[in-house]
């Protein structure tokens, strides 16, 4: 297993990856710095390119939802998705967050 710190230290080159591989993604990390100087993760959004361009034509229903991630580091997944017209799950957008809290939903 990894350090805490060396999984946060790839983040960036996997986004910037993703946003290079998928054209018009959209990409956000979030961070801050703790009490001893260290970055401390806050969140990371990701909405594919596909997703955004797929979004038009969606029925006009989004559904929110999210689950408590169990492992090592813990965290929150919050999903957004919507439906196509063949009564399809179409997903637009995923965020992670350290905790669900109020900031987090917004």
């Amino acid at each position: 297993m990894g350090s805490r710190a060396g999984s946060y230290a790839l983040l960036p080159v996997y986004l910037y990856l993703l946003q290079y591989a998928n054209p018009g993604s959209i990409c956000v990390l979030e961070h801050e710095v703790d009490t001893t100087a260290q970055l401390r993760f806050k969140y990371t959004f990701v909405a594919y390119g596909a997703s955004i361009a797929g979004y038009p034509y969606m029925r006009k229903v989004i559904v929110v939802d999210g689950t408590s991630l169990k492992g090592r580091f813990g965290g929150c997944l919050i999903s957004a998705c919507a439906q196509d017209d063949n009564f399809q799950i179409f997903p637009l957008a995923f965020v992670v967050v350290d905790s669900e809290n109020h900031s987090s939903w917004e």
